[in-house]
């Protein structure tokens, strides 16, 4: 079928149209193998124009006659094999073609009423079947005169007959009927069995037009062809610019939507951050406020130990001042004793002198120099001088351990004080005064006796004192004139003898002026004793007559004390409450701040969300409308099932034909009608049934 360019030797512009014929051909084969092998689900139609103009031939609604020419040579035997093998697959193509006549409305009309007339027959058919199986199956008997008569003859098949339409009378249906007419001269002729092809003849002129019409819509459709392969190109290369720019809008959404999320995110940061320094200022203004309460505080404890001082100082100094008095009143008792001060001074430096004497005699006779004896005479007077005054020292000593101690009157004043502090506690009345009063009475005389026996004692002592100097200073003198006896006594032990009395006569003198001194202050503490005492009983005195004012006034100032506590307590508590609840309704300012801020947030983030919902919702519908759509496009050329819809899909360049192929039906009774029926038809082609 295809041209061999090995036998036909062509070259240039033929060369070129072989090419393309080749091309067109080996197209119409891999559509008719599409077509036959019943697993291909695309049919290349498209691949070149012998296809596409072929395309309702092939496998639209029609019926196509393919004739084959074969040669008989053996030298095109290749050929003509691939040319047989070819029509097995071509004729292999099945169709179901349905004849494409436009109907009337009267006519749709009649079809449309015999429709319904035949369903309400079917329906009386099917309960009449329907209420003979219930008796069958009830398990009655029914008579065979009551059987319902089967439309078998009549049924599916007579219906269908009648269900046809009579068709418009065409050329081709005429010239089917004349050959169907005319019997075949072969006996296995099977012309009855194929379809029949059209033999009117044009006239040249027509022919010519045609050809010449058909030539322009081929360039026509080249053109639209070329147009509709740039505009498929700039559409793949538009979608694939679509597809980048809907890509780089997601990412831009996504990278939107994150920027958004992290400006949110900082934001909420951002409010958190000032609201924690709302709240840390708020807590330095506390702090400050309990800063400078301590600060107060601190200053009246400051105010409190400048005062504890300057009691304690004016303490100090009537401490001092008592001190200074007991001072002053030790010297005026100690004056009386000056003589004998002076007695023992006196007899210190005596003493000191016969010390040295001793020494010089000792150094004079160790360098081997003689020592008069008038000069042991009289370091052995001075010696009895000085154990006289020893001897007197110690009966002294002796009569002072005889004096009976005051322990007693110290304890009697101890008791007496202490009554007094307890009556002082207690409240006195007018008896008690008086009692007090005789008790310090008798206390004071009986002071006053014991202090004037007491300087009498020391009086007497001291006279004592004199007598026994006096009566040594006679035996010193009774000794001075007795002659030496012992003018050979060695200087060493007198000097040792003379040292040990020393020693003995100043720890003598120590412990006299220690007791001394102790009696002393001991007389001195009891005299101050006594005016305190004294002046005690001038405050009771005086305060014994406002007694009861007293204790008014002082239970007076006790609650006044404790209210002025409980005010204290209640304006610290005031005022604390005052800062806490100032600091609360900082802390709710700024808390409510903060709500109002997040309920802001919130609305934005619904009203955002509202809106993505409302995106959503409108690009749901428009899917949802072109889903319907491309689905209503897509049933919009099937074929009814009924035989009362038709398609009238076709070529964009072949109309659609009417009439024409289809089962052979009989020759109209009415030819008027016919006429009508052409009449109203357009003009078409069949040309391209012929080809």
């Amino acid at each position: 079928m295809a041209e061999k360019v090995g036998k036909t030797g062509a070259s240039g512009q033929t060369l070129e149209e072989a090419k393309k014929i080749n091309k067109s051909l080996s197209a119409l084969g891999m559509v008719i193998n599409a077509l036959t092998d019943g697993k291909s689900t695309h049919i290349p139609y498209r691949d070149s124009k012998l296809t596409r103009i072929l395309q309702e031939s092939l496998g639209g609604n029609s019926r196509t006659t393919l004739i084959i020419n074969c040669s008989p040579s053996s030298y095109n035997d290749a050929e003509t094999i691939s040319t047989l093998r070819f029509g097995v697959r071509a004729k292999a193509i099945k169709n179901k073609a349905k004849i494409n006549a436009e109907l009337s409305p009267a006519e749709l009309k009649q079809l449309l009423k015999k429709a319904q007339n035949q369903a309400v027959t079917f329906e009386k058919y099917i309960a009449s079947l329907e209420s003979e199986i219930q008796l069958w199956r009830s398990g009655d008997t029914v008579p065979q005169e009551r059987w319902v008569a089967l439309r078998t003859g009549e049924g599916v098949a007579g219906i269908k007959l009648d269900a046809k339409a009579p068709r418009p009378a065409t050329p081709s249906r005429l010239q089917t009927e004349a050959r169907s007419e005319t019997p075949s001269s072969r006996p296995d002729s099977r012309v009855g069995d194929r379809s029949s092809t059209p033999t009117i003849v044009l006239e040249k002129d027509e022919r010519e037009e045609f050809l010449k019409r058909e030539n322009d819509l081929q360039d026509q459709l080249a053109e639209r062809e070329t147009q509709i392969a740039d505009a498929e190109k700039m559409l793949v290369e538009k979608k694939e610019e679509l597809k980048i720019l809907k890509e780089s809008a997601v990412r831009t959404g996504k990278d939107n939507e994150k920027l958004n999320t992290e400006v949110n995110e900082l934001r909420m940061q951002l409010e958190k951050v000032s609201f924690e320094s709302k709240e840390a200022a708020i807590t330095m203004d506390t702090l400050k406020d309990a800063n400078s309460e301590l600060t107060a505080e601190l200053d009246e404890l400051k105010q409190q130990l400048l005062d504890a001082r300057m009691s304690a100082r004016e303490t100090s100094a009537a401490l001092d001042e008592k001190d200074r008095k007991k001072a002053e009143r030790m010297a005026q008792m100690m004056a009386g004793f000056d003589l004998k001060m002076d007695f023992f001074s006196e007899n210190e430096r005596k003493i000191q002198k016969l010390v040295e004497r001793v020494d010089s005699l000792h150094a004079t006779s160790s360098s081997g120099e003689v020592v008069a004896p008038d000069e042991f005479l009289e370091l052995r007077s001075s010696l009895l001088e000085t154990q006289g005054v020893v001897r007197q020292a110690e009966l002294a000593m002796n009569d002072r351990a005889d004096v009976p101690p005051d322990a007693q009157l110290l304890q009697r004043i101890v008791k007496l004080q202490q009554e007094l502090e307890a009556a002082l506690e207690q409240g006195l009345d007018a008896n008690d005064v008086v009692e007090i009063k005789e008790r310090l009475e008798q206390a004071y005389a009986a002071r006053k006796d014991i202090d004037h026996l007491e300087v009498d004692s020391l009086r007497s002592e001291i006279a004592r004192k004199d007598g026994e100097l006096e009566r040594l200073k006679q035996s010193l003198a009774e000794a001075r004139s007795q002659p030496n006896g012992s003018s050979n006594t060695t200087p060493t032990v007198n000097s040792k003898t003379l040292h040990q009395q020393i020693a003995d006569f100043d720890a003598m003198k120590k412990s006299l002026m220690r007791d001394l001194q102790n009696r002393c202050e001991r007389v001195v503490e009891l005299e101050i004793s006594l005016d305190e005492a004294r002046e005690q009983y001038k405050h009771v005195v005086q305060s014994s007559n406002n007694r009861q004012q007293q204790k008014k006034m002082a239970f007076l100032e006790r609650n006044l004390e404790q209210l002025t506590h409980v005010q204290r307590q209640l304006v610290e508590q005031n005022s604390s409450l005052k800062r806490e609840v100032a600091i609360a309704e900082r802390k709710l300012i700024a808390r409510n701040e903060r709500i109002e801020s997040l309920e802001t947030l919130l609305q934005e983030s619904q009203e955002k969300l509202t809106a993505a919902n409302h995106r959503f919702e409108a690009q749901l519908t428009v899917v949802k409308e072109r889903l319907e759509a491309a689905k209503a496009g897509s049933t919009r050329g099937l074929p009814s099932s009924d035989g009362l819809s038709f398609s009238f899909g076709g070529s964009r360049i072949a109309k659609p034909l009417r009439g024409g192929g289809g089962t052979e039906q009989p020759n109209a009774t009415s030819p008027p009608a016919n006429d009508a029926t052409s009449g109203r038809a357009k003009r078409t082609t069949w040309f391209f049934n012929q080809r």
